[in-house]
């Protein structure tokens, strides 16, 4: 346990003196960059001067770039895609809720499936991959049919030279 003795000035719990750990660093890299500032040559500083300024100029330029890139999307902003309309609910009265509510909730759940982005985006998938697997069919029949004359005409022909 802490003493009082501790908390005295030049104590062992002094918040004033560097303990050790991030405060004896900060103190280090005080020490390291009061250091570097006196030995600097006025070269040095110039130098240092020209990169400050080059690195300033730099920024501004972006900052230029972004607010252009504002104004022109505040003048002309981009058209939103066409927002997704929302299908309408499958609509039910009271007497249809407590009449036959089975099938009241078969239809509302069908409609809202039926009506979901990513079940129209499948469909749209399974419609483009049907189509694709009809085209391959009716490539490979082309190619039976073909073959199948080519045969037929080449066993003509090697009747025929008998």
């Amino acid at each position: 346990m802490a003493k009082f003795e501790d908390y005295l000035p030049g104590g062992s719990n002094d918040p004033n003196k560097p303990v050790g750990g991030i405060d004896a660093e900060i103190a280090e890299a005080a020490q390291d960059q009061q250091a570097r500032q006196n030995d600097a040559t006025p070269t040095d500083w110039e130098e240092r001067y020209r990169n400050l300024e080059r690195l300033n100029s730099q920024q501004a330029q972006q900052l230029g770039d972004y607010r252009k890139i504002v104004d022109d999307y505040i003048t002309n902003p981009t058209p939103a895609s066409e927002p997704a309309s929302q299908p309408e609910p499958y609509e039910f009265t009271d007497d249809d809720w407590f009449e036959n509510r089975q099938e009241v909730l078969r239809k509302a759940v069908q409609s809202a499936v039926e009506s979901h982005p990513a079940i129209a985006e499948a469909n749209e998938i399974k419609a483009k991959y049907d189509a694709d697997a009809r085209d391959r069919q009716n490539l490979l029949e082309v190619r039976v049919a073909l073959r199948a004359g080519v045969v037929a005409d080449a066993e003509i022909e090697v009747a025929d030279s008998c």
